[in-house]
């Protein structure tokens, strides 16, 4: 391949900076809907959605998932859109 081919096809490559998906804990929605929705909309494992449900619980926030930031904002608007606090945030 030409030096040339393979510039023009890195320029097509489109780069996505990595975020970080958070949830935050709430007194509205109990445990088991908050696993169901990790594992749902976020594609957890049962252990880490109940991992994540009660580390927010007990600090306040959790950590997700790590992945494309238009990934993890659809996630987030799911989750909002299903009654749960979150946010993305930029990895350093």
């Amino acid at each position: 391949m030409k030096e040339q081919e393979l510039e023009e096809i890195l320029e097509q490559v489109e780069v996505e900076e990595l975020s970080n998906l958070i949830i935050y804990n709430d007194d509205i929605n109990d445990y088991r809907y908050v696993i169901f929705l990790l594992e749902t909309i976020c594609e957890l494992t049962p252990i880490r959605a109940e991992q994540c449900t009660l580390i927010s619980h007990h600090t306040g926030k959790c950590h997700v998932r790590k992945g494309s930031k238009s990934d993890m904002t659809d996630m987030m608007n799911k989750l909002m859109d299903n009654g749960l606090g979150a946010s993305v945030e930029s990895v350093s």
